[in-house]
């Protein structure tokens, strides 16, 4: 069973991003992190134990536009179908109309993860050079 509970950078910083996100670790510094706490725009799941599963929220662009972001620890593998719900449901209870998300396009599990969070494709080019490597990402986007 998990525990869903407000977003604090310390969560951030105790995480062991999966390998397909391991990149992001030296790109996201703590004072983003940081910036992020205090929202109902973000959330962490924790197992019995407390220890981070996943940190997830949403970046507002502008009103009723936003991109999502999601920090995944290998932990939540045991735990997966509970993180996938409670993402599920803080995308649900999001009052921002549109949700973007950037995958890697060689990042399968992650393609698979955001089709089960009901993203859909948004374009059927990548986007180019979207990742600080110069690596290409697909867009999704998830529309109430």
């Amino acid at each position: 069973m998990i525990q869903v509970v407000p977003y604090k950078a310390a969560h951030f910083e105790s995480l062991t991003a999966q390998e397909g996100q391991a990149y992001l670790r030296a790109e996201f510094t703590m004072e983003q992190a940081a910036a992020l706490e205090g929202t109902a725009n973000a959330f962490t799941a924790l197992d019995e134990s407390g220890a981070v599963l996943c940190s997830a929220g949403v970046v507002e662009y502008w009103p009723n536009r936003a991109e999502a972001w999601a920090f995944v620890s290998p932990l939540a593998k045991k735990e997966g179908f509970a993180v996938t719900r409670a993402v599920r449901r803080f995308l649900h209870i999001t009052p921002i109309r549109r949700v973007e998300a950037a995958v890697d396009i060689n990042f399968v599990e992650g393609v698979r993860w955001v089709n089960a969070l009901g993203f859909s494709l948004a374009s059927p080019w990548p986007m180019k050079a979207y990742k600080p490597d110069g690596a290409d990402c697909w867009l999704y986007a998830r529309v109430k």
